[in-house]
């Protein structure tokens, strides 16, 4: 399926062309969509109709699920904390049998993670076609409110005990890579949050995992708060308009080192988020 116009990025970005990687490293690829007018519960039955949509990606395994929420409030009487717990919602979760894909839908929610990500025309867009599917015909959603997707990636730490710099570029690491002080940084985390345009942002949480020893996280969501009518196809063009800006950041984010290392492979089709 083609789009116009949407292997564009969000934002300031460059588009990374006909790019993608060999060696990703990506821990979890993750789209989640927030539902508006439609149903407020599911049952038995819909989760019969949900698993027979879901099977199509070996998604065999069926649970009910329940999201909490915990709220703590101080009572100034006693001088001691209070919480309590209420259920936000109740819904269905489906995975593999080796949980690489797993699908979960609230009357409020519904998203997919992926574990083994290869590209998004075959990681992504079939699982989210699929579940917006779900979302319209089972859950009776007539809006989504907002579309977020999220990619998780995790780098070996230098070789050779090499500067953070060949990670990531010499801005993102920042103090990292400052020749005397670089080397006694045992932990550090950055969380930063743009405003790319209307309505659209994205979380960047970035930094070396504790011991310096076990890699570095670059932890990229970005996402829509626009609201729009659910049909699929508009959605799913907005979703990969979404895809690309992460790619486009990430690639803005890494050292030339880092994605030689990923074995860039210029492909025929448009650039896919590695």
């Amino acid at each position: 399926m083609a789009w116009d116009d949407n292997d564009r990025p969000f934002g300031p970005f460059k588009s990374a062309g006909t790019k993608t990687f060999r060696n990703a490293s990506i821990e979890a690829s993750i789209v989640e969509v927030r539902l508006a007018a439609g149903r407020n519960e599911l049952i038995d039955e819909d989760a019969v109709v949900m698993l027979a949509a879901f099977e199509k990606h070996d998604a065999f395994r069926m649970e009910a699920s329940v999201q909490n929420q915990v709220q703590f409030m101080i009572n100034a009487a006693v001088g001691m904390a209070e919480s309590t717990q209420s259920v936000v919602a109740r819904g269905w979760q489906f995975s593999t049998d080796d949980r690489s894909c797993v699908f979960n839908v609230t009357p409020q929610a519904a998203s997919v993670q992926v574990s083994r990500y290869a590209r998004w025309s075959e990681s992504m867009l079939p699982q989210l076609t699929t579940l917006l599917e779900v979302a319209r015909d089972v859950c009776g959603a007539r809006v989504i409110e907002r579309t977020g997707m999220r990619y998780i990636n995790r780098f070996p730490p230098p070789a050779d005990n090499g500067p953070w710099t060949d990670v990531v570029s010499v801005a993102t690491a920042g103090l990292l890579g400052e020749p005397s002080l670089g080397s006694m940084i045992s932990n550090a985390h950055q969380q930063l949050e743009l405003s790319l345009e209307q309505g659209i942002g994205a979380v960047i949480r970035h930094g070396p995992l504790p011991g310096n020893s076990t890699g570095y996280l670059m932890d990229i969501d970005v996402y829509d708060t626009v609201a729009r009518e659910l049909i699929p196809e508009n959605v799913l063009g907005r979703a990969q308009r979404l895809n690309r800006t992460a790619f486009a950041m990430l690639c803005h984010l890494l050292s030339p080192l880092q994605l030689e290392e990923m074995d860039p492979l210029t492909r025929e089709t448009q650039g896919e988020q590695e």
